[in-house]
């Protein structure tokens, strides 16, 4: 069943709120790639973005929010060589996990005691899909001579993804209920 309830339109203060978090997750990852190897610079640069796609759709709660912030992150790190990729290349492949976590929480809706489990599940199947679009954009041979690495990334991104999608979870839980949230939220 479709989540009918997330098709909204977006308001000024949602369109402001998705850039400062965008630009939040650029300068993060621009300081990780300026300060740690390419194998931790992967999995914090990961970490981020899908950390704050799940804090912006869980904070928002419309459809499009997480397409709009992984549009604007792919343009504010365009140059940046954070997951593997630079330019067309890596527009492409965060848009596309935009859009898988963008289906998958518009298809699913599990909550359990206020813990929305579609969200979660949404992040970490968005964060599976970056590496093995970026890897089949760059070489479809490659991709297929190099499955079992490409089968470890995608499962080491599940759970990056995951991971950062609790903690992102966690931080939003206790934020939630205080006045600057709330007026956020309703106003």
């Amino acid at each position: 069943m479709i989540a009918t309830e997330s098709f909204r339109k977006f308001k000024i203060k949602d369109v402001l709120a998705i850039i400062l978090f965008a630009g939040m997750a650029s300068l993060l990852c621009f300081l990780s790639n300026n300060f740690l190897n390419a194998q931790y610079n992967y999995i914090i640069s990961l970490f981020i973005i899908i950390g704050l796609m799940h804090f912006i759709m869980s904070l928002i709660n419309k459809a499009g929010a997480a397409l709009i912030y992984s549009l604007i992150i792919s343009i504010l790190t365009y140059r940046l060589n954070d997951l593997g990729a630079v330019g067309m290349n890596k527009l492409i492949f965060l848009v596309s996990a935009g859009l898988v976590f963008e289906a998958v929480f518009l298809l699913l809706k599990i909550e359990i005691k206020q813990i929305q489990i579609d969200q979660i599940i949404s992040a970490g199947i968005a964060s599976l899909s970056i590496p093995v679009v970026s890897l089949f954009l760059l070489s479809p041979y490659l991709f297929y001579d190099k499955l079992l690495q490409v089968i470890n990334l995608a499962l080491l991104s599940l759970l990056i993804g995951i991971a950062s999608a609790v903690v992102s979870f966690i931080v939003y839980y206790h934020i939630k209920t205080l006045k600057t949230a709330l007026r956020f939220k309703f106003q």
